[in-house]
């Protein structure tokens, strides 16, 4: 695997992949096999994003789809029901940009005060992200928080992430090493990821040196069907042989409303489970619906209309 994905993979979750894609799994046997609860979880607590990049579907979804943000009930409500349950991520992001919500410090302390056996982490563009929020951030119980910077010169930044500013983006990163070299973020752990667009794994040992944060590639996916890959220079998945997806069998996604999604790259929200004010988290995970998406992925045969159908990130695992 992927040094990016070992990093955030549990115990749990690796000796349930090494089966899933060993192939001594049969579609009879995923309601046995499946965990009894989801080790990690994303929450939405906003829709909204501060930039409009080519690799994202954002800019088209965010037209077309109800907008908003997570309320106190909605919050406290999916805390309730994960506390003690063994969750070892909780992720405060979700289709959206953490940062511009200005209660994500608050929402990080309430999340380690009910499951503090949990790392809170984000991903984020960083744009909001300069030093001084990063020690807040570190105060307020988080745990990791990863930048992503698609692109290491001006000209592939500016091009990729549109709307921001690699020179910005650059002296934050720069704070932010600032601040971890003296102390002031304590365990946190801050790394920045690129797509494996252009030149970025040729550059991304300078990018280090000149941040003071470790560089980690991630492969381009088309988000479920949702980016045209074509258009960025990447060409089809080279694999021909689909892995099961770790996402259905150790993941649980929470829109801004309550509603529990199939993934983070369903973004036309095209499969709900339910929602966590009428259903509970755990009978959406262990429910029929879950599980058939789960029997999919272990034989490989989706119906032509579901977001796994059309999504190349299980072409791209490695092994």
């Amino acid at each position: 695997m992927r040094p990016i994905d070992l990093l955030t993979q549990g115990e749990r979750e690796a000796l349930l992949l090494a089966r899933l894609r060993g192939g001594e799994v049969r579609p009879a046997d995923v309601a046995a096999l499946s965990l009894p609860f989801f080790t990690k979880i994303q929450i939405q607590t906003t829709t909204l994003c501060n930039a409009a990049c080519t690799t994202c579907p954002y800019p088209t979804t965010s037209r077309a789809l109800p907008s908003g943000w997570m309320d106190d009930a909605t919050y406290e409500r999916i805390l309730e029901q994960i506390a003690g349950r063994g969750v070892e991520r909780l992720s405060l992001f979700l289709m959206n940009e953490p940062t511009v919500d200005k209660r994500l410090e608050d929402f990080t302390r309430r999340a380690r005060a009910a499951v503090p056996e949990a790392l809170v982490t984000i991903i984020t563009n960083g744009k909001l992200l300069d030093g001084a929020r990063a020690v807040a951030l570190a105060a307020a119980g988080m745990g990791e928080i990863t930048v992503s910077v698609n692109g290491f010169t001006a000209a592939s930044y500016d091009a990729t992430m549109v709307g921001l500013r690699f020179d910005r983006i650059l002296a934050n990163l720069r704070e932010i090493g600032a601040r971890r070299d003296a102390g002031e973020l304590g365990d946190m752990d801050v790394r920045v990821t690129a797509l494996d667009l252009g030149d970025v794994a040729e550059r991304a040992p300078e990018f280090a040196e000149r941040t003071g944060l470790p560089v980690y590639i991630k492969p381009v996916t088309n988000r479920a069907g949702s980016v045209d890959v074509a258009t960025l220079g990447v060409g089809p998945a080279a694999r021909t042989r689909r892995q099961p997806c770790q996402r259905p069998f150790v993941k649980a996604y929470v829109l801004w409303n309550g509603d529990m999604v199939l993934c983070n790259c369903d973004w036309l929200r095209s499969t709900i489970f339910g929602n966590v004010h009428a259903n509970t988290l755990e009978s959406m995970w262990r429910g029929d619906r879950l599980m058939e998406v789960r029997r999919h992925h272990v034989d490989g045969d989706f119906p032509t209309d579901s977001p796994c159908a059309r999504c190349d990130y299980p072409y791209l695992v490695e092994d």
